[in-house]
């Protein structure tokens, strides 16, 4: 199975920095990554694919913030790390269920740390798609 990672980023330079650090970091599992490198007019456009398990995004202006929001609004369950040049959006981060925050310059520690959170929140998110969690209490899947 792939590990989906979808980076919402206009700049190369920032892509680049995020793909050889997950390389890097999973140099034996490079061929179970696939990046799919998008832009916010991809999700006002309809163009992004559906299935996302850890998403890089970055937000730059009031307009990343609208389709950070409406990719949320149909991406519950993947890991969401939000990457900016300012202080600004740290707050709406959390309401977005955020499970990082980068302030750029991007630093490979801070990417290091965000890379391996959203890994071990994707593990348990994924856990979770496979269980019902309701008021009523768990109950498997498969036993539905």
């Amino acid at each position: 199975m792939k590990l989906e990672i979808f980076i919402f980023d206009e700049s190369d330079n920032t892509t680049n920095v995020i793909v050889e650090t997950f390389n890097k970091l999973l140099i034996d599992e490079k061929e179970k990554l696939n990046y799919n490198l998008l832009s916010s007019k991809d999700i006002f456009r309809g163009e992004v694919p559906n299935k996302a398990d850890i998403v890089f995004f970055n937000i730059s202006n009031m307009y990343d913030v609208e389709a950070v929001k409406k990719f949320r609004a149909f991406n519950k369950l993947s890991t969401l790390i939000i990457i900016s040049d300012s202080k600004e959006y740290g707050i709406l981060s959390w309401s977005l269920d955020a499970i990082y925050y980068i302030l750029k310059p991007i630093t490979e520690d801070d990417l290091i740390k965000a890379i391996n959170k959203g890994l071990r929140e994707t593990k348990i998110r994924n856990y979770q798609k496979r269980i019902n969690v309701d008021e009523g209490g768990i109950q498997d899947e498969k036993n539905k």
